[in-house]
């Protein structure tokens, strides 16, 4: 992902814009892609001066996508049927809360591996002769 072009040259960009000079002249001028200086200059004439800051509080989760009581319910299902795995625990969750948002089956199971009820996987050793050893 490219970095954030610095507040001075977002405001190069509208002025020398603004004194008649192409887009396309200013991107290679400053080196930023024609669409990272088109787009600065759309902001700009949408929302003025403030649209050229930087606007990060728009990046990232905006926090819990699921209830509380959804995240405990899945944990506690699993914890009482540690041999079950997420699409019968999901199931489960769907049929006894039928309102709420349900998570997939994969956010269920990183539920579960970052709280560790997911048990391990058992390794087995390997046999003997298994790689072409001992075989006539």
């Amino acid at each position: 992902m490219g970095q954030a072009i610095p507040l001075s040259d977002r405001h190069k960009i509208v002025d020398q814009h603004q004194g008649g000079q192409s887009l396309m002249s200013i991107s290679v001028e400053l080196g930023y892609s024609y669409s990272g200086v088109r787009l600065i200059w759309r902001r700009y004439r949408q929302h003025g001066k403030v649209g050229l800051a930087n606007s990060y509080a728009n990046c990232g989760g905006t926090g819990a996508r699921f209830s509380a009581l959804i995240v405990r319910a899945a944990c506690w299902l699993k914890r009482l049927n540690p041999e079950c795995g997420a699409p019968i625990i999901r199931h489960r969750l769907r049929l006894r809360y039928p309102t709420e948002s349900i998570p997939s089956i994969r956010t269920l199971q990183n539920w579960f591996r970052t709280r560790q009820l997911q048990p391990k996987k058992r390794s087995f050793p390997p046999r003997e002769g298994a790689l072409g050893q001992g075989s006539a």
